[in-house]
């Protein structure tokens, strides 16, 4: 009860272009926008954003139309991600560099009144029949649109984006979040880093990633500027950390995995880090955390991106493990058994998370979203509130709660892992990878070697099948980074006395 009393005034009643908008008004000639030479103030980038809203507008979107945006980052992906939710409608990322077939079942299940993107995207091959419109192309009256903002009577309860994350069942599902969470998490991260004008924030996940809501929208609804590295930079530890440089990018939020590639003594601009996407090592820490800010957040997609976080500035020189922290405002957490009651300090159980961020569910998929978010009703045992009450998401994560009140991250219970600070299921591949001609069956695990080095290795039967082809057939299908690095043929799988796949006794065919 005490570690979950997060509540904290926002301004619920709006959504988080108003805060947008309002900044726009604001700071008008301040920089919003920085990418490669290309720098817009907030009023070019309002102003933007305006036009393309009201042609949407004409084109049939509204409260809960979902629309596809298909285009590499750059500044048009900004202003049609602002475009789209002044205009009422609700963003649904769609990475261009993810194979055709993949793209092509997200439109068909997200079924968009509408897709955004440029003449020179080449995954245009995958929206088909879906209406589009090329940003970049000449349209009629699109330079004669009002700059002026459009009426959209959206409402904080209704859409703000769809993300896609990898499915157990071989499916990617959409994850669908509300204004509401939207505009809780961008006032959060800007009263918890003081966010405002001279700050620099790095854009460094995808648009695919639900990272990059918390990137942008904390910078612009703040008066910070967004500085938007290009997608060769941000996989060059090198490049990014002269982009990094170059800008005086002030707040970072990058995967331990890329912190460890970079040095934190080249980088004095960078005054707050913030790890997300997976655990991360007390040493890497230690490392970074040396007369800056740490925070090590934590949080999935189905609850608007972060649910906790921890303070790690002053970790212990003895500690074994980083926190994953407390609730976000306005955020709950609940370390449960699996009788659904809440297990003492110190032991380990499935976290619930709870608050204003919990998603509608996934898209077209009523009984995933049953199975995952569920009505809670905790006993207490207190006077005052002897029942608790919420709908809440089953995370699958395992975590235990500390002593000081802080949250522990323990393992998953289910095949979920993270990659380089992408979420994927292992299930996923492994059904994608059964379905490649000449595979019978097939078991995806990760293993760490060297240490903090995380990789997918597939093991398959029939032995006789070839690499080459079995990495193509992945490669069509899935985005690059749930392809494994390592294939290995097997005989046969080893299985468990209960009949089930034993991925952990799987060993090379000799």
């Amino acid at each position: 009860m005490e570690w979950n009393q997060t509540a904290t005034p926002f301004p619920a009643d709006r959504c988080v272009h108003d805060l947008f908008a309002a900044q726009a008004q604001r700071t008008p000639d301040a920089p919003a926008l920085i990418f490669d030479d290309a720098r817009l103030t907030y009023a070019d980038l309002d102003r933007r954003a305006n036009q393309l809203a009201h042609e949407l507008q004409r084109r049939g979107v509204g409260p809960d139309c979902l629309v596809g945006i298909c285009l590499e980052r750059s500044p048009d992906l900004l202003a049609a991600m602002l475009a789209v939710l002044k205009a009422g409608g609700a963003y649904v990322p769609l990475d261009p560099s993810y194979p055709t077939e993949r793209l092509r079942f997200m439109l068909q299940d997200a079924r968009p009144t509408l897709v955004l993107s440029h003449t020179r995207v080449t995954a245009l091959a995958a929206v088909d029949d879906h209406p589009l419109l090329l940003i970049d192309a000449p349209r009629p009256g699109s330079d004669d649109a009002p700059v002026t903002a459009p009426v959209s009577q959206v409402h904080p309860d209704q859409l703000a984006y769809v993300i896609y994350t990898s499915g157990s069942t071989g499916r990617p599902k959409g994850v669908a979040i509300a204004h509401r969470g939207l505009t809780n998490l961008a006032t959060a991260y800007q009263r918890a880093f003081d966010l405002g004008a001279g700050q620099r924030v790095l854009q460094f996940f995808a648009s695919s990633f639900d990272g990059s809501v918390a990137d942008i929208f904390m910078a612009l609804a703040s008066g910070a500027a967004l500085c938007v590295p290009g997608r060769d930079t941000v996989r060059s530890p090198d490049d990014l950390t002269r982009f990094i440089q170059a800008h005086g990018v002030t707040l970072a939020t990058l995967p331990p995995t890329m912190l460890a590639q970079l040095d934190p003594d080249a980088l004095p601009s960078l005054t707050t880090v913030i790890s997300a996407g997976e655990s991360v090592a007390p040493a890497l820490v230690r490392r970074w955390a040396n007369g800056r800010r740490f925070i090590n957040a934590y949080g999935p997609t189905e609850v608007t991106v972060a649910a906790t976080w921890y303070d790690a500035s002053g970790l212990p020189a003895a500690a074994v493990s980083v926190p994953i922290g407390r609730p976000l405002a306005n955020t709950q957490c609940y370390v449960l058994s699996p009788a659904l009651q809440p297990t003492p300090i110190g032991v380990a159980g499935e976290l619930y998370i709870g608050g204003v961020g919990v998603a509608r569910g996934y898209l077209n998929r009523p009984a995933l979203t049953a199975e995952r978010f569920v009505d809670l009703e905790i006993a207490t045992g207190g006077a005052d509130t002897p029942v608790i009450r919420c709908r809440a998401y089953r995370s699958g994560d395992r975590v235990r709660w500390r002593a000081d009140g802080t949250l522990e991250f323990l393992g998953r219970y289910d095949d979920q892992v993270k990659i380089r600070g992408f979420r994927v299921e292992l299930g996923e591949v492994e059904a994608t990878l059964r379905g490649c001609p000449q595979v019978h069956d097939a078991a995806v695990v990760v293993r760490e070697e060297p240490p903090g080095v995380k990789r997918l290795v597939a093991y398959v039967t029939p032995a006789e099948a070839s690499i080459a082809d079995m990495r193509a057939w992945l490669a069509a299908r899935l985005p690059e980074y749930m392809i494994p690095a390592l294939f290995v043929p097997l005989a046969a799988l080893p299985l468990s006395p209960a009949g089930k796949v034993d991925a952990g006794g799987c060993r090379p065919l000799m």
